[in-house]
């Protein structure tokens, strides 16, 4: 079976396609296409896939001159793409949407090859809603998404790293200079880390520093954005990571987790079962805003606003969530409820399916 792999960006357009070729087997070859200057061009090659770039540009937010950029960019890159899909004749093209994976998704349509959508996030994006009515399936990410498709939709769960199921508690601890008796917060803010997190988790820790019970792992991106406590002298052991490639280790020593809401992290907690506290972006088209709400209303986490967070607020909330044992253990429960471990396998049959009746 050959099959392309498009879209890109972003962490959660790239790596549950990432995740998908770790999964896919010898019987399959592998293309991917992206743009030349996303996060895909850097990650793809040095997962050892074949990479193609294709042109493509942003429309949503844009200011009028931009727009007009952007469409043309697409435009050229739809040309693109059906060049490469004549020369690499795959029998179907799994896409995570958004504007990097539209060209080779359009083309594909324009060809009458198979399109398998891949959406990971509660509320679809632009590109996967416009396409969405001709793609053969739209795997999601959550099952409330199901509705948006009519029918075409299949609940997969997100594809996510093998590793992830790797971690090991004690390991965690002596990487990172943890104790593997106390109870682990584990902080991330994403890949590039978060500065209203990372602010208010510094505020936050001057409240709890004379916990001997608690320790707080956090992840601040590479720039330690708005990083401004030192933790030094208290009961509660702090320890910041600029990055964390080992995130299985990460959350195996996790007890409870603050985070944004990316699809990508909530799919993360989710299939590992784990509680969270989480403060959406507020841009990123709402996105983070409605995955948060997901879990929120399942019971699997806390959501503060991203206007309504203060080191105060979330030291309370933290202190509120340890106090209460039972309360963490329905959470792990509900978080697991909306997981699928499984969620790479279950995309690969939707597009097994999709070859199968091509």
């Amino acid at each position: 079976m050959r099959v392309i792999l498009t879209g890109g960006g972003t962490g959660g357009h790239v790596y549950p396609l990432l995740a998908l070729a770790q999964t896919s087997g010898e019987e399959v070859e592998l293309l991917y296409c992206g743009t030349p200057a996303g996060l895909e061009a850097r990650l793809v090659p040095g997962r050892g896939l074949r990479f193609c770039p294709v042109s493509s540009g942003g429309v949503v937010g844009k200011g009028m001159r931009e727009r007009i950029r952007g469409l043309a960019r697409a435009a050229r890159g739809v040309a693109e793409g059906v060049r490469i899909l004549r020369d690499f004749r795959p029998d179907v093209v799994v896409s995570t949407g958004g504007y990097a994976g539209y060209p080779v998704s359009q083309a594909a349509l324009l060809l009458r090859i198979p399109l398998v959508l891949l959406e990971p996030n509660a509320r679809p994006g632009v590109v996967t809603r416009i396409l969405g009515r001709f793609a053969r399936a739209v795997c999601v990410g959550m099952p409330g998404t199901l509705a948006e498709f009519r029918g075409r939709g299949v609940w997969t769960g997100t594809p996510l790293r093998a590793c992830l199921w790797q971690g090991d508690r004690r390991r965690a601890a002596g990487r990172f200079g943890l104790d593997p008796r106390r109870t682990t917060i584990f902080v991330v803010g994403g890949s590039q880390g978060s500065a209203a997190i990372n602010r208010t988790v510094g505020e936050a820790v001057r409240y709890l520093r004379d916990r001997p019970d608690l320790q707080v792992l956090h992840q601040t991106g590479p720039r330690r954005a708005d990083v401004t406590a030192s933790q030094n002298g208290g009961a509660l052991r702090y320890v910041q990571v600029d990055y964390i490639e080992e995130m299985g280790d990460a959350y195996a020593v996790a007890d409870l987790v603050v985070a944004r809401a990316g699809a990508g992290t909530c799919a993360e907690i989710t299939a590992l079962g784990l509680p969270a506290v989480l403060v959406p972006l507020r841009a990123a088209s709402g996105h983070q805003v409605e995955n948060a709400r997901v879990l929120e209303r399942a019971g699997a986490a806390v959501v503060i606003p991203e206007e309504a967070l203060d080191g105060a607020r979330l030291a309370r909330v933290l202190t509120e969530l340890l106090a209460e044992p039972g309360r963490l253990a329905r959470m792990r429960e509900a978080a697991r409820s909306l997981g699928r471990p499984d969620a790479a396998e279950a995309v690969w049959n939707v597009v097994r399916e999709a070859v199968r009746k091509r």
